[in-house]
């Protein structure tokens, strides 16, 4: 299964690098992160998601995002 992720995940990487702002990126990296076993890390990506992008301020977008840190 890692080496599934892999790419997909070096990919996701790269993208969140260039834009750190994104939360729709940022959520599924953590879902690949806590696949792989990596909990502090999709931990800390999914709480910045769903703080960048609140439910408050996007309704469409900021219910997956909290759904996510719940998978997390």
């Amino acid at each position: 299964m890692e080496a599934e992720f892999g790419s997909v995940y070096d990919q996701l990487k790269r993208k969140v690098e260039a834009d750190p702002g994104n939360s729709p990126l940022l959520s599924p990296l953590s879902l690949i992160d806590a696949a792989l076993g990596r909990k502090p890390e999709a931990i800390q990506e999914s709480t910045h998601a769903v703080e960048m992008l609140p439910i408050s301020e996007d309704a469409f977008d900021g219910p997956m995002l909290v759904s996510n840190l719940a998978i997390v």
